[in-house]
């Protein structure tokens, strides 16, 4: 997963970097810029639960997020 997709999944998702931080185990809203930035590698467990969060109802209901509508 690219820093773009992580980008573009976090406006899809309709959280904030500390709020998908929270949701992935990171410390902080700083690690995300970073992946988003191409600054980190995005972890691979980390674009699982993303990818996972994007594609299935069942983990947005239970992480409590909804897709946006644009």
């Amino acid at each position: 997963m690219t820093g773009a997709e992580v980008l573009a999944a976090r406006a899809t998702l309709s959280l904030s970097a500390e709020e998908l931080a929270g949701l992935v185990g990171v410390s902080g809203a700083r690690t995300i810029y970073k992946w988003e930035h191409g600054d980190r590698a995005v972890p691979g467990p980390v674009a699982i639960i993303i990818t996972a969060l994007l594609e299935s109802a069942a983990m947005r209901e239970y992480f409590g997020v909804s897709l946006s509508v644009i």
